[in-house]
């Protein structure tokens, strides 16, 4: 997916940031459950990682990230939709 800014909030974790405008549909369901439009603004919103995942050693450092921190688990991640943009908190862990 394209358009996606990585912000780094500490040595071991970072906000991704999407335009929700930038999202096709298909992509709101993955990343809302469902389309954007019918999201209720009280609901807590979190994203869904599957599986665990390992950010690239380039990506660790293009942010300025603690390398030995290169995994993201699976579970629930927080979100949160500001403006037109859409936020995951993400906290990275060892192996």
């Amino acid at each position: 997916m394209e358009n996606i800014k990585a912000i780094k909030t500490s040595s071991t974790s970072l906000i991704l940031e999407l335009n929700i405008n930038a999202l096709s549909k298909k992509d709101q369901v993955r990343f809302f459950g469902k389309v954007y439009s019918d999201i209720n603004e009280h609901e807590q919103l979190t994203f869904i990682q599957k599986d665990d995942y390992e950010f690239s050693l380039d990506f660790l450092l293009q942010l300025e990230l603690d390398i030995r921190y290169r995994y993201l688990k699976k579970g629930e991640h927080p979100l949160h939709i500001i403006k037109d943009k859409v936020q995951v908190s993400l906290i990275l862990f060892k192996e």
